[in-house]
């Protein structure tokens, strides 16, 4: 998101302390990633169903737009059939990203099978705060939807992302009855940051927050 995003770190100098400084970076984030993996909750995520290879299209774009751009709004993608219809969701604030994002699954409800939600975000982990690409997604009938993450590091213009996909919870989906019967000023995608707890013996399911 937009608003409140942090600052981007600082442009590397191109010296030899730039590879030094670059391979503490990637083994940052390898830290996160193995950090999340131990913390967060695994949930099963077949990839041979057209959703969740909706998910992963959607993850590959995110991560394609970062690099060129440097930043990412909000963007869905409606699966009807063997179909997909992309739309950015760009706004001043993230209740206005929400509201637009569920304008138009509502617009295309009665068309579309499900929905992918895609936004930039960023998560808590023991060691400290990781940028993370978090989705949400779900199909028609479905009350709830899988909130999943992949988390990133960037690096002056240069961008790490984990190869692995963390279930880390559920939110309401834009399909649900709740949702439709918000009002026209929508809500936030997220209401904090995303905590992934210290490893217990049954890990919750905390919700994703933009930033």
């Amino acid at each position: 998101m937009t608003t409140d995003r942090q600052d981007a770190d600082a442009a590397i100098a191109a010296d030899l302390t730039d590879s030094a400084e670059g391979q503490a970076a990637d083994t940052a984030a390898d830290a996160a990633a193995d950090t999340a993996e131990d913390t967060a909750e695994e949930g099963e995520f077949n990839e041979e169903g057209i959703l969740e290879r909706t998910v992963l299209y959607a993850f590959d774009q995110a991560a394609e737009i970062l690099e060129q751009r440097g930043e990412l709004e909000p963007f869905t993608v409606l699966v009807e059939g063997e179909e997909l219809y992309i739309e950015e969701h760009p706004a001043e604030s993230e209740e206005e990203s929400y509201a637009s994002a569920r304008r138009t699954v509502y617009q295309m409800e009665r068309l579309c099978d499900a929905y992918v939600l895609c936004y930039d975000g960023y998560v808590n982990l023991e060691e400290g705060t990781s940028d993370a690409l978090v989705i949400e997604y779900a199909h028609r009938e479905d009350a709830q939807a899988q909130t999943i993450i992949r988390l990133y590091h960037r690096h002056g213009d240069d961008y790490h992302f984990g190869d692995e996909l963390y279930q880390v919870g559920e939110a309401e989906s834009l399909f649900s009855d709740a949702v439709r019967a918000a009002s026209p000023a929508g809500q936030p995608v997220g209401d904090g940051v995303l905590d992934v707890p210290p490893a217990p013996a049954a890990p919750g399911a905390p919700a994703g927050s933009p930033k």
